[in-house]
């Protein structure tokens, strides 16, 4: 008996949310989005010749992350700051300084995740659409992300809604079905 391996390629690293992770990967005539929940492994596949549309709606997880993150970075910077004000009048000075300087680092380190955040690029939720409907995708959250995705995916289901023969399409006169041609008032 022959050897049936899939070959998948990787689209997207692992998106991590609130319900684990999902990774989007490439076969040979599909999309298939691999979520991990806990051990438990959940499989979504799309045919490219069913994908109708692969859309971005920017969101603003980004602005979000970058206000949650920045503010306690500043806050935690403020505190560093009035231990250093603080240790100028005190008798204990080395103790706060050492305090003040862990937590500059740490607000460092706050601020720096907003800067790398805000320099990843836009945020996007993205769906699939097809004659079933709309689902989300779980996977790439950046719209540079999805850029390469669909520069990768669009050649592959336009070549495989092009296989399928455009004589098996029902017209209307087909259905025995008659529109009126007179123009609207």
């Amino acid at each position: 008996m022959g050897d049936r391996r899939l070959v998948y390629e990787r689209l997207s690293r692992p998106h991590f949310g609130l319900n684990g992770t999902a990774s989007l990967w490439l076969g040979s005539d599909h999309l298939i989005q691999v979520s991990n929940t806990f051990g438990w492994e959940r499989y979504r596949r799309w045919f490219f010749r069913d994908i109708q549309a692969v859309i971005a709606r920017r969101n603003s997880s980004r602005f979000i992350s970058n206000v949650v993150v920045g503010m306690g970075g500043l806050f935690i910077g403020l505190g560093a700051t009035v231990l250093i004000i603080t240790s100028a009048t005190s008798g204990d000075r080395i103790p706060l300084l050492v305090i003040a300087a862990i937590l500059g680092v740490i607000a460092a380190g706050f601020l720096a995740v907003a800067l790398v955040n805000t320099l990843l690029g836009p945020t996007c939720t993205v769906f699939v659409v097809t004659p079933r409907g709309m689902e989300k995708l779980a996977g790439p959250g950046r719209l540079v992300v999805f850029e390469r995705i669909v520069e990768r995916v669009r050649p592959l289901a336009e070549q495989a809604q092009v296989a399928v023969p455009t004589s098996t399409a029902l017209h209307p006169e087909d259905l025995g079905v008659a529109f009126d041609q007179r123009p609207r008032p």
